[in-house]
């Protein structure tokens, strides 16, 4: 039965059928970890529609099983901890995007991101879960401030790209030095677009460059 509702939600997220993914959950058990389980697929699209799916469904089940949402997170960071052997490759992105549709819990979950800044291989989930909820806790990015600071000066791009979109969040004309140092940096990234469903492709100079107030052909993530 299992096999039967994976493969079901994987053809929903592949039509991104929304309405479908929320009617299936009703009536799949386990709905939550299923959706995370599609996390690992091959095809990146598909990661980020899971990733996407697991915050929608728990808005869902929030409403009458907030218990079951809780324990959900709770499981996303057991996942990311040594005991579980290092199994929840996209849990903090998981974690960012439940706090992201249920903010009720922003208080309560919000605050361990940061802990993930430094933490192989957590540190892209972290700084992409800042930038996309820190709009919702903005005292948590200012405590953070110091380690995106140095995330600027980050070999990756993708960390580069998020660690300025969420110093933003608290001040840009704060980070406007910062997004100095990047408005040259055209090294090439692909994101997801939560607009569209589709992966895009971007640069840390195109995040700096919104934030300067300069016209780019930047993306909504």
């Amino acid at each position: 039965m299992r096999r039967k509702r994976k493969a079901e939600a994987k053809e929903l997220l592949a039509a991104r059928d929304t309405d479908g993914l929320l009617e299936w959950s009703r009536h799949a058990s386990g709905a939550l970890d299923i959706l995370f389980s599609l996390t690992h697929a091959p095809d990146e699209r598909m990661v980020w529609r899971a990733i996407e799916a697991n915050g929608k469904v728990a808005a869902e089940v929030w409403k009458d099983r907030p218990e079951r949402v809780r324990d959900h997170l709770r499981r996303m960071l057991w996942l990311m901890s040594d005991e579980s052997g290092g199994l929840g490759w996209y849990a903090t992105e998981v974690i960012a995007e439940v706090l992201h549709e249920v903010p009720e819990l922003v208080e309560e979950f919000g605050q361990l991101l940061p802990h993930y800044l430094v933490e192989e291989p957590f540190e892209r989930g972290a700084h992409f879960g800042l930038a996309r909820v820190g709009h919702l806790m903005p005292r948590v990015i200012e405590k953070a401030r110091k380690a995106l600071e140095r995330s600027i000066g980050d070999a990756d791009p993708v960390i580069r790209f998020h660690a300025i979109r969420a110093l933003a969040i608290v001040g840009k004309s704060a980070c406007a030095d910062l997004a100095s140092e990047l408005v040259d940096d055209r090294t090439e990234i692909r994101l997801y677009d939560f607009a569209s469903g589709e992966l895009y492709t971007t640069s840390p100079a195109e995040a700096a460059r919104e934030i300067l107030g300069s016209d780019s052909n930047h993306a909504s993530a």
